[in-house]
């Protein structure tokens, strides 16, 4: 264990956003470190309402230059979709080139069948796009993601010249109902955890607007 690390969150209180469901090791290895990790779920992950757009491009994944993954979710629910499909990854060929957001999802979309040749160089998607820039242009391209993803990616992958096929691999939508017990801790707390820009929105409908300014100050 890093004892600097450990050192530097001893008795702090950290807010955790992400669900309960995907929050457990990190409470975890933030209660190793000697932190005070509180979890307040600010977001849900549940499927699309219509399968039929993802279930094609699964079936036809061969036909892609790239896939890019940016989020961990995407890459779950791909990987579930593509076991109830009868289709496996790791015998597919040919198969696209991956990137993903950061080191957790290429992880998630290895251990799924796919390979991983490029990791992001910051841990937003438009980086993805960025730093692989040329070696996009007329190339056909999938992108799984959120209903709620921002379009930045999309519009930057046109500017490279891809050719995109975006399909909606999950949503995600807001937890309203909040134990008001942990809202105030939150508001008290040393540092508050966000894995997407979704949370952050949640964040500010459940604590106020402009709450979140105060933990820079």
């Amino acid at each position: 264990m890093d004892e600097a690390a450990k050192t530097a969150l001893a008795g702090k209180s950290i807010i955790v956003t992400r669900s309960a469901a995907q929050a457990v090791e990190l409470l975890k290895a933030l209660q190793n470190l000697g932190a005070a990790p509180i979890l307040l779920p600010l977001i849900r992950i549940l499927p699309p309402d219509d399968f039929s757009s993802l279930d094609k491009a699964l079936r036809r994944i061969g036909e892609f230059d790239w896939i890019l993954f940016t989020s961990q979710n995407a890459v779950r629910i791909i990987r579930e979709r593509a076991e109830l499909l009868g289709l496996s990854f790791s015998d597919e060929r040919p198969m696209p080139l991956a990137a993903a957001v950061g080191d957790a999802t290429a992880s998630e979309a290895t251990s799924a069948g796919f390979e991983v040749v490029h990791i992001a160089s910051r841990p937003v998607g438009v980086a993805l796009v960025e730093d692989l820039g040329p070696r996009l242009n007329g190339k056909s391209v999938l992108l799984p993601r959120s209903n709620r993803a921002n379009p930045d990616v999309i519009a930057a992958l046109q500017e490279c010249g891809a050719l995109v096929t975006e399909v909606v691999a999950y949503r995600t939508i807001s937890e309203e109902a909040q134990d008001r017990d942990v809202v105030s801790k939150t508001m008290n707390a040393d540092a508050v955890l966000f894995f997407s820009p979704s949370a952050v929105e949640a964040f500010d409908a459940v604590c106020g607007a402009r709450k979140l300014a105060e933990f820079a100050t």
